[in-house]
């Protein structure tokens, strides 16, 4: 290849390179109202930036292909959107909406397959696939990392306590609950969210509208929502606990249901049985801290 034509070649690589890169807003008409597989182009490219700025990890290459198409379905099954892969308005809004990434979690608060998967056996429940371990942390991770969950220590709390609320990450439906006064907003979730008036507090801090009161049985029929409203719990009313980031386990029970700690003592201190299991298979070396409540 002659000099001017490799130069030739260079110079139509970095236009398509600025073309796929450039940064449009993908609401306006300058882009396809639905955006979907096959479409390449700018209007593409900045679709693909959105979507890593809530943690894709896809190229930015102008191209929708099958990484894209996955991504879109992962944001719009978490945004509790149908997940179709068609990029129309509700889709556009609820990105742009999302806004940046949540602030990273710190060092260290995460655990790997083999972790999480010892923690549930340990505790005498049926494996679970890993792809809860996954939307477990991209939660955290999304309602804001470190400012959710702060240690590996804290991350074995929060484990041992969805442990024990969902019977070992099997059952995010409080039993009996369609039939009850509350009804239904009965509890669902990993930690389980109960009552009109907490389904819509989770719903605005969450996703910014109404979604989880127009339709509580999201909670259940996707799990990176029940992860999300598990994790909306914690961030709210268990991380902040004085003694909770001391080591104080009975002090996230006080945060979840403190009334066990003088009724149903024996329960609460179930709760630290399987938070001292679940420090041995997240490889913790440390003794379980139970102060905070009952006498474990």
């Amino acid at each position: 290849m002659s000099s001017r034509a490799l130069v030739a070649v260079l110079a139509a690589l970095t236009i398509t390179a600025t073309v796929a890169n450039a940064q449009v807003d993908i609401r306006t008409s300058s882009c396809p109202s639905i955006i979907r597989e096959g479409q390449t182009g700018a209007c593409v490219s900045s679709l693909q930036s959105l979507l890593n700025n809530q943690g894709a990890g896809i190229a930015v290459d102008g191209d929708f292909g099958p990484a894209t198409l996955s991504a879109v379905k992962s944001f719009q099954s978490r945004s509790g959107l149908t997940a179709d892969g068609l990029v129309g308005p509700d889709t556009k809004n609820a990105l742009y909406a999302a806004g940046s990434p949540a602030p990273p979690a710190s060092s260290g608060v995460s655990c790997t397959a083999t972790e999480f998967a010892n923690a549930i056996s340990s505790c005498g429940f049926r494996a679970q696939p890993d792809s809860k371990r996954v939307n477990m942390l991209a939660s955290i991770q999304r309602l804001g990392g470190s400012a959710v969950i702060s240690s590996k220590r804290e991350l074995a709390m929060w484990m041992a306590q969805i442990i024990h609320e969902s019977v070992g990450l099997s059952t995010i439906s409080e039993i009996g609950g369609s039939s009850a006064s509350y009804a239904p907003y009965y509890g669902r979730g990993y930690i389980q969210l109960t009552g009109k008036s907490n389904y819509q507090s989770a719903s605005t801090a969450i996703y910014g509208d109404s979604r989880l009161v127009s339709n509580p049985d999201l909670v259940t029929s996707n799990d990176n929502i029940a992860f999300d409203v598990s994790t909306y719990y914690w961030k709210t009313r268990v991380h902040n606990l004085s003694g909770v980031q001391s080591g104080q386990f009975g002090r996230t029970t006080v945060g979840i249901n403190g009334g066990e700690c003088t009724a149903y003592p024996a329960r609460a201190c179930n709760r630290c049985t399987y938070y001292r299991k679940v420090l041995v298979a997240f490889n913790i070396n440390e003794v379980a801290n139970c102060a905070g409540c009952a006498n474990c």
